[in-house]
């Protein structure tokens, strides 16, 4: 029964230490008006409508569709940096990218980015959506 409960322990920790990157999109008006997506490195992912969705969607993406998810947040230096384009375009919901790894949490929050690495890791997590 305790090498049950350590074991368990270990999966939860190694859960919240794995690397991680996380999609939200906000868009009032639009459906639907939340979206969140959790992606670990393993392609292990949940998706939710709602901050507090009591049926989120957990599903795994493929190791080579996950890899690819990962370079792209790897070359925007996992979310260190602005994406924002500050051009006056329309509201198109305020997406946030984060990356976790261990102790390492950065995040970016913007409406709309010229950055093309962004702009493909959007599309990703749109198709998954």
């Amino acid at each position: 029964m305790k090498g049950a409960a350590l074991l368990l322990a270990v999966s939860l920790y190694a859960t919240e230490s794995a690397p991680k990157v996380l999609y939200t999109k906000s868009f009032p008006g639009s459906i639907p008006a939340y979206v969140s997506i959790e992606l670990l490195k393993s392609g292990q992912a949940v998706y939710k409508e709602a901050l507090d969705d009591e049926n989120p969607v957990e599903f795994k993406l493929s190791a080579e569709d996950a890899a690819e998810i990962f370079g792209l947040v790897d070359k925007l230096e996992g979310f260190k940096r602005p994406l924002e384009s500050n051009l006056k375009v329309a509201n198109m919901g305020m997406k946030t990218f984060r990356f976790e790894d261990g102790a390492a949490k950065h995040e970016v929050k913007f409406n709309y980015s010229l950055d093309e690495d962004a702009r493909l890791l959007q599309d990703w997590f749109e198709r998954i959506t």
